[in-house]
Parts: structure tokens; sequence; C-alpha cells
């Protein structure tokens, strides 16, 4: 386990990088205890993800999700399931809170890839650029990145450079910058799902995936 504040803009993000059962545990808790107390904010977690990609013998490049990242509010965890020979039940069953709402561009299929790597389902997944498109009425956000779409909520992202994108998250131990963009995009999808959810009209069940 380590923690680093990551600093964005004015504010400082905590961000626990997380290897083991009792720390994952906890860290957990923490973040459902400091959920809900503010009434501006909603019980929105910004969820990503990050891959491991291996050649195979044939040249072909595949992937496997290595690490999965939480944010709400001024605390993310970056979760490193590939730390982990069997998933523990603390994570299966926040993930199946029916009282979160999980928020992130590209989230049906990162979900997928959880449900894929390692067996995990996520209750409540709403795709952020549909969201948008809609309370924004902006159509055209259905369809955009992370970037775009919090740019028309007054969110501004951090691009990540292809070095970063593509960082090895199989190391024994990741790469601070690494960990720092894990951070912003997953800080960028909560701050933006709050936003969005806060002035909704249509019922939420509207943006939800099977």
């Amino acid at each position: 386990m380590s923690i680093i504040e990551v600093q964005i803009g004015n504010i400082s993000v905590k961000t626990t990088v997380i290897t083991d059962d009792i720390t994952l545990e906890n860290s957990l808790k923490e973040l459902w205890s400091n959920m809900g107390r503010d009434e501006f904010v909603k019980n929105v977690v910004g969820l990503g993800l990050e891959k491991r990609f291996t050649s195979g013998f044939n040249g072909a490049i595949s992937s496997k999700v290595a690490a999965l990242v939480l944010c709400a509010g001024y605390q993310c965890l970056i979760i490193e399931l590939n730390s982990f020979q069997v998933i523990p039940f603390s994570l299966a069953s926040f993930l199946d809170l029916s009282d979160i709402t999980f928020v992130g561009v590209g989230i049906k299929q990162n979900v997928s890839n959880l449900r894929r790597d390692y067996g995990l389902e996520c209750r409540n997944a709403v795709e952020l650029g549909p969201l948008a498109a809609v309370v924004r009425e902006k159509h055209y956000l259905s369809a955009c990145g992370l970037p775009d779409i919090a740019s028309a909520c007054g969110v501004e992202v951090c691009k990540k450079s292809a070095d970063v994108a593509l960082g090895n998250w199989g190391a024994r131990k990741l790469r601070q910058e690494c960990i720092r963009y894990a951070t912003y995009d997953a800080y960028a999808s909560f701050l933006v799902g709050n936003r969005l959810l806060q002035g909704i009209f249509p019922p939420l069940e509207d943006y939800l995936f099977d």
C-alpha cells in the first residue's frame, strides 16, 4: 500500500494504491462513510480502468485489466487487481451497492472487462456521454471522450501522453506519473457525474445498461 497526495488545481486528492485485502476493505469503508455528508454531493463514484498489455508469440497484443480506479470527493483508490489471488468480497459488495452510481466514459466496456477478467459486476453504471448529451442538450456529447464532456460541464481534464496511457500497469511499483493521471481521470469523472446528476430530470434508469 502507498498513499499519495495528488494536486489537481487548488485541491488535493488522497490516492491510495491498494494491493492487499485489509487495506482494500478499510479504504472502501472510508470512501463509503465520506459519501452523502454534503447535500450538494451525490453518491457518485468515478470509475476507470488501467490495463496491462502483453505480446504473444505471433506478435498479437492482448490486454487484461490491471487496476480498478475509484474516486469520490477528495479520495481516490487505485486497486491493483492483478495483485490479488482471489478478488475480495468487500470489492464485489461495494460495486453492488444500490445507493451508489458509478460513472465514467466507456464504462459499459469497462464493466464488461471487469466481468471477463475477474468475474466482477457493477450494479449502477452510467455512461457520461449520453447523460451529458441529455442534461446539457448537446447531442454530440454522447460520442465524445472525457476531455470534451468534462469541458462542456466546466471541468478541466489533463490529457494523457501515449507513454502514460500505455504505461506498465503490471509493474511491481507503479510510476508516479501513471498514478497521477489515473487520479485525474477518475476525479474528473466524479466531478462531471456529480454535476450532471444534480440537475437531471428524466429517470436515472434511462441511462443505465443491462
